[in-house]
């Protein structure tokens, strides 16, 4: 016997229909698993009796073929749980988005009580990210349906992973970030590749600054392929003090970012403007203006800049002398040596270091396609950060195909870009 692989669900809105009791019966005798009817009057001009009809009509096919009923409203009252029940509704949809978690509770409470033990509760609907997933088990759930979202993801063991709170940063997730973002073209080729983050850059003397309505244009494109219509919030705790009574105060803090900016990123890029030496004022202009997710410091700025800007930030740490190896000491690089973008290499065992110390990082300097998997293997960062090299020559300027391979070869590397890990620490490809 062949075993059915899955029930159809079937939906229509019964005010476009003559007769809503034989379009649904058509739905039955071709195989439908469930029928969800429409009871809104208002918006969708759907009616309770409308259900009723589908009900006593679908039920003459016999407890054995006959498929569930279920009323599609604003669901909001345990009342209407009972008035669903009467007008012959096997189950009803919850939407998330209208209830408060007390709310979403009760109705889940008051379905509980008529529900058998062997009948599991699902949430079809709504999650994106493990924090969705622990609300809905909160509310009683013991199970999540995950679909379009794992279609765009790249890399689909992982995210399933995430979900289900066993992924983790040393189990291979790495974060890609494609800076000096031009256009709004190039910045959805890094979006449906897999890009974590975009960056696009403010600091007028760099040849891949952008004007604010470039950005804004930019901004637009990411969030419509992220499905979102404003900025992704990120929840940060307070740095630590000047002082901090340890190293490992220092390393939960960042650990504990890093997977918030993982988390915030798993789903929908993030957009971030990339500002070096300027004014809290005018950084939180273009944040507002353009809708930046977060801002990356670029310069000499001090951490206690980051608590006034409006959005969360980014601190690049540039290393003075170690671009061709040496120890290092992570509790003390502040020191500005370059400005990036130069395509200058960057001894990945000093990234290392920084993994080994328990700071997460983004490294950056002198990656491209030919050698970030090596790169990630060799210094297990948080995530990659790229620019010069997805460019052939002209900054600014991305190669479509280059940023493609780049993305591909930190989610999938090449088993061939490994082979030589222990030889090449620091493999210069940059142009």
């Amino acid at each position: 016997m062949r075993r059915v692989l899955c029930g159809i669900l079937l939906r229509f809105r019964a005010s476009s229909l003559d007769g809503a009791a034989e379009q649904a019966m058509l739905y039955a005798q071709g195989g439908a698993s469930v029928i969800s009817v429409l009871t809104e009057p208002a918006r969708f001009k759907g009616s309770l009796d409308d259900m009723l009809d589908v009900a006593l009509k679908v039920e003459t096919l016999g407890t054995a073929r006959r498929p569930a009923v279920l009323r599609k409203d604003f669901i909001f009252d345990t009342y209407q749980v009972l008035e669903a029940r009467a007008y012959g509704a096997d189950s009803l949809l919850l939407i998330v988005a209208i209830l408060t978690l007390d709310e979403l509770t009760t109705l889940l409470t008051v379905v509980a009580m008529s529900r058998p033990d062997s009948i599991l509760l699902l949430a079809l609907s709504g999650v994106f990210t493990r924090e969705d997933a622990l609300k809905f088990e909160e509310c009683g759930a013991h199970g999540v349906l995950v679909g379009e979202m794992l279609m765009r993801c790249h890399n689909v063991k992982d995210m399933i992973q995430e979900l289900k709170g066993v992924s983790s940063h040393t189990q291979g997730k790495t974060l890609v970030k494609t800076c000096g973002i031009t256009d709004a073209e190039t910045a959805l080729v890094a979006a449906k590749h897999g890009a974590n983050l975009i960056g696009i850059i403010f600091v007028p003397k760099s040849p891949r600054h952008v004007d604010l309505d470039t950005a804004a244009d930019i901004v637009q494109v990411v969030r419509k392929f992220g499905e979102r219509s404003s900025r992704v919030t990120i929840e940060l705790d307070t740095f630590p003090s000047s002082s901090p009574s340890s190293m490992d105060t220092i390393s939960t803090w960042f650990q504990s970012h890093a997977k918030k900016l993982t988390a915030a990123s798993a789903r929908t890029p993030l957009v971030v403007g990339v500002f070096q030496n300027q004014s809290v004022e005018y950084m939180n202009h273009v944040a507002e203006t353009v809708g930046l997710d977060l801002i990356q410091l670029h310069g000499d700025e001090g951490f206690e800049v980051c608590r006034d800007l409006v959005v969360p930030a980014i601190r690049v740490v540039h290393l003075p002398g170690f671009h061709t190896g040496g120890s290092v000491n992570v509790e003390a690089i502040k020191e500005n040596v370059q400005a990036g973008g130069t395509g200058a290499v960057f001894d990945w065992n000093v990234a290392a270091s920084f993994d080994q110390a328990g700071i997460p990082c983004l490294m950056a300097g002198g990656l491209t396609p030919l050698n970030v998997a090596r790169a990630v293997q060799v210094a297990t960062p948080l995530g990659v950060d790229v620019s010069s090299g997805l460019e052939d020559g002209t900054p600014g300027v991305k190669n479509h195909m280059k940023v493609q391979q780049f993305i591909r070869n930190v989610v999938q590397p090449p088993l061939s870009s490994l082979d030589s890990v222990e030889e090449d620490n620091s493999c210069d490809d940059r142009k």
